[in-house]
């Protein structure tokens, strides 16, 4: 069987207060435990466009933001997913210069 987690009002009203203050947050991904969330930050052009993405997650034990990609080069990392042990994230990172997509494996144990 299944292990249903409870939602905690307090991490989601923490989540609230922390998504409030970003970009464009999309793709929010609860981790397999409950203890993480991993979700895309888009930065804004003028408002409207997004011109790039980076994935990020918050560590709910302690309230730590953790970047796993940046704004460098200009990628768009998108569709973030927790492994089933909860210590890897894949997502799909595409770089401006080139034309394919790839599929990146973080893990958050070792921060690579």
């Amino acid at each position: 069987m299944g292990t249903h987690l409870k939602p905690d009002l307090n991490n989601i009203a923490r989540l609230a207060r922390i998504f409030a203050s970003k970009n464009i947050i999309s793709d929010v991904q609860l981790s397999p435990d409950g203890q993480r969330v991993a979700y895309v930050e888009g930065n804004k052009y003028q408002s409207s466009f997004i011109t790039a993405s980076k994935i990020q997650y918050i560590d709910l034990r302690t309230n730590i933001i953790k970047t796993i990609t940046g704004f460098a080069n200009s990628s768009y990392d998108t569709s973030p997913r927790w492994s089933k042990c909860g210590n890897k994230v894949v997502f799909v990172s595409h770089l401006k210069h080139e034309s394919i997509d790839k599929i990146v494996v973080y893990d958050v144990n070792l921060n690579e």
